[in-house]
């Protein structure tokens, strides 16, 4: 059995011996090539953070917004569409510092990375969320981006391998305080943004379709 989280990898470990982490990726040399051709664009005169990502239930947005609120230097550009969708556009009327895109194509999402600060990967905590092993993270972290989740379980256990590229923050007032951080630290952020790319790599889906490949083939040279 494989599993795509390491909470998840527990549950199987409880049932069965035979099970081994594999979790999420992305397409690192597509991604790489849209986000760096994207630079160009790049506007320098104002922080940029993103959210990509279906617009469901298991997100908090109220966190996002209350950070869009004290933020009002920063520049929010939520990226798809789904079932909170018309709420969030609702409660996002009055903050002139929000940009809702809509649903994009996978190559437009890129363009959008390619010109952010901060990523957010804003779940709400619950058992759902715990063992998410989300493939935004790791799109993100292709482009270069650092990001800023919640502390669910498997964030929790991939904060712990790349801490200069995850950030954790319960709320917004948390959320708030490492963009400050990261505004008033371009050093830190160019540093962070670094090291995102070279976790990025662990994440290759050519690399992990590997590591499948060996489970499913033992021994094949």
């Amino acid at each position: 059995s494989v599993a795509t989280s390491g909470p998840l990898l527990e549950d199987l470990l409880a049932i069965t011996h035979r099970a081994e982490l594999i979790p999420n990726g992305v397409n690192l040399a597509k991604a790489t090539g849209i986000a760096d051709s994207g630079q160009t664009s790049r506007d320098n005169s104002r922080f940029t953070v993103v959210f990509a990502g279906a617009f469901g239930e298991w997100v908090d947005f109220g966190l996002v917004l209350g950070a869009a609120e004290s933020c009002e230097w920063a520049r929010f550009v939520l990226i798809g569409d789904g079932p909170q969708w018309k709420r969030v556009n609702e409660l996002a009327a009055g903050l002139g510092n929000v940009e809702l895109t809509g649903a994009l194509s996978h190559e437009e999402v890129f363009q959008h990375l390619a010109v952010a600060d901060i990523c957010l990967v804003p779940f709400a905590v619950n058992d759902l969320t715990d063992r998410v092993c989300p493939v935004k993270l790791f799109e993100y972290w292709s482009a270069g981006r650092p990001v800023i989740g919640t502390p669910c379980r498997e964030l929790k256990r991939l904060a712990e391998i790349s801490p200069e590229a995850l950030q954790l923050a319960a709320d917004s007032g948390k959320t708030v305080e490492l963009l400050e951080k990261y505004h008033r630290e371009p050093l830190l952020l160019a540093a962070s943004s670094q090291v995102a790319r070279e976790a990025a790599r662990n994440y290759d889906w050519k690399r992990l379709g590997n590591q499948i490949l060996d489970i499913l083939l033992p021994g094949k040279e």
